[in-house]
């Protein structure tokens, strides 16, 4: 890889919401640092804010719920709510589907509708771990019961890539359509 001249902006400013310890990222903001990162990672990739939610949803953090909420205790872990807020004042949440269809093998979108607004937030730890992701090559992840995988653009025959999670061995039977 040659050196760079130009200068690498990668991670977007952090908000604090008036509703929460939390950290935050505006989506748009995410977005507008992805260019820097692909020319990084010899890649090309230039999602909308809803491409990006869809392509890289499993990559929510999984949310501990109350004890009063779970009727088994298997059951503690096993919900991925993708938080945002549309206005810094609001908490919002869509559930990422953790089994079959998911993204980013099926459509998903947050359920305010599309397009998102301009102002939307996003939690800071899903743009790390996105932002991560796109770093490495990938242009879409998946979430294989704990295993993080990310896909590569078509047409690029290297192996997938391992966001983390589970280190166990791993079959994946299709690549997604957004990434064909």
């Amino acid at each position: 890889m040659a050196p760079s001249n130009f200068p690498l902006k990668v991670l977007p400013p952090v908000y604090r919401a008036s509703f929460g310890m939390w950290r935050w990222c505006k989506l748009t903001e995410i977005c507008a640092v992805i260019p820097g990162l692909v020319k990084v990672a010899e890649i090309r990739y230039n999602p909308t804010p809803e491409e990006l939610v869809f392509h890289f949803a499993a990559l929510t953090r999984l949310t501990r719920l109350p004890e009063h909420l779970v009727k088994e205790e298997a059951d503690k872990r096993k919900k991925k709510i993708f938080r945002y807020s549309k206005d810094g004042m609001s908490l919002w949440g869509t559930e990422v589907p953790m089994a079959s269809p998911m993204p980013p093998y099926e459509p998903f979108e947050l359920q305010i509708g599309v397009p998102y607004p301009p102002g939307l937030l996003v939690p800071e730890g899903w743009a790390i771990d996105t932002l991560n992701a796109i770093l490495q090559g990938a242009v879409a992840a998946a979430d294989w019961g704990g295993n993080l995988v990310g896909f590569r653009p078509r047409n690029d025959h290297r192996s997938l890539i391992s966001l983390g999670g589970r280190r166990d061995s791993l079959t994946v039977g299709k690549v997604p359509e957004c990434v064909r």
